[in-house]
């Protein structure tokens, strides 16, 4: 049976819902809500290692300047600088030098490098540096064997006086708030040690007569942590003042010298790269130019040899195959070639 009019035209009621409210969260989502997966590290760059410490040290002399002379028109200066490495209880590990030298006659206002070093100290932990520069006016003397000994003893001693703690030498070691700048050591330090000084000379029968006499007593004592402070990768230059003790009457006035020094971790050995000479006796030029090129060798033609017609082949090589040489060295490879005829002398007619 078929719908009737009213089925037919029926509308189906209207169902009531519940009204839809948003919620806004309160707190921040989680990563986890907002991505599918994990967030991505954040990224920073290495930090680089501190570099290890150096293993040995150089000290040099590396200026004198004679601001006034003891004797009254010029110095006739000898020189000499030891060192001794110590311990951290002050025992004597090793001692360097002494390296002697004259420098000869030197006035007033007179600067020089007195090219005097000692290289490759070896410095432990807790350790530290004895050095001893002393220079002497020493008119009396000439340069020979007796003076070189009297020098190398008296450098020996002094250092060793200065290792033994009796002269109190200018200290660096621990010293608070020291700084990689010029010091001038105090006229109050340096007259004490002169006076020290003289007395360990003496005791080696290096005795004084006229003007002669000490004018440089350098001594000092460095720690190992200041030489790695300042000396790495340095120089660290110290300057000093050296005034004289009193002059006898008839020399010049008191003098007065400044002497600066030099101290640097040792440089690393400069490393130049080697390669074997290739074997190219045999080969075609081109060949052998390019054999040498490979390995980074400049290859240089010589002709040996005389022939009418050029030959393309190498005939032998120098340095031979096999020797180690230095990169960018030159390889002379022998060739033959045509023979050379001279320029006809002025007025000849050829035959």
């Amino acid at each position: 049976m078929s719908a009737g009019p009213d089925e037919a035209g029926k509308v189906a009621p209207e169902v009531a819902h519940a009204p839809v409210t948003a919620r806004i969260p309160t707190e921040p989502l989680p990563v986890s809500a907002h991505l599918p997966i994990d967030p991505l590290p954040i990224l920073r760059p290495p930090i680089d290692p501190p570099p290890p410490a150096p293993t040995t040290f150089d000290f040099a002399v590396s200026s004198m300047t004679v601001k006034n002379p003891r004797s009254l028109f010029n110095d006739s200066d000898y020189a000499s600088l030891a060192i001794n490495v110590l311990a951290a209880d002050g025992t004597v590990l090793k001692q360097y030098g002494p390296v002697v030298k004259s420098l000869g006659d030197l006035g007033k206002g007179r600067s020089l490098n007195p090219e005097m070093a000692i290289t490759g100290l070896d410095v432990p932990d807790g350790g530290s540096i004895a050095a001893a520069f002393v220079v002497v006016n020493k008119g009396g003397w000439s340069w020979d064997s007796d003076v070189i000994n009297a020098l190398e003893l008296a450098g020996t001693a002094v250092a060793g006086a200065l290792a033994q703690g009796s002269i109190a030498g200018a200290t660096t070691a621990g010293a608070a708030g020291a700084a990689a700048t010029p010091t001038v050591l105090p006229l109050s330090t340096v007259i004490p040690i002169g006076l020290a000084i003289i007395g360990v000379l003496e005791g080696i029968n290096i005795l004084f007569a006229d003007c002669d006499g000490t004018v440089v007593p350098g001594a000092m004592t460095i720690g190992k942590t200041e030489l790695v402070q300042f000396a790495t990768p340095g120089p660290w230059t110290l300057s000093y003042e050296y005034p004289g003790t009193n002059s006898p009457d008839g020399c010049g006035a008191n003098s007065v010298y400044v002497v600066s020094y030099s101290v640097e971790a040792t440089p690393p050995p400069v490393v130049v790269p080697t390669v074997a000479v290739p074997d190219i006796k045999g080969m075609s030029i081109t060949n052998g130019v390019r054999a040498l090129t490979d390995v980074g060798l400049i290859g240089v033609g010589k002709v040996t040899q005389f022939a009418v017609k050029p030959g393309l082949t190498i005939l032998g090589q120098t340095p031979a195959a096999g020797i180690v040489v230095a990169v960018h060295s030159e390889v002379q490879y022998d060739i033959a070639g045509p023979p050379v005829i001279p320029p006809p002398k002025p007025g000849h007619q050829p035959q």
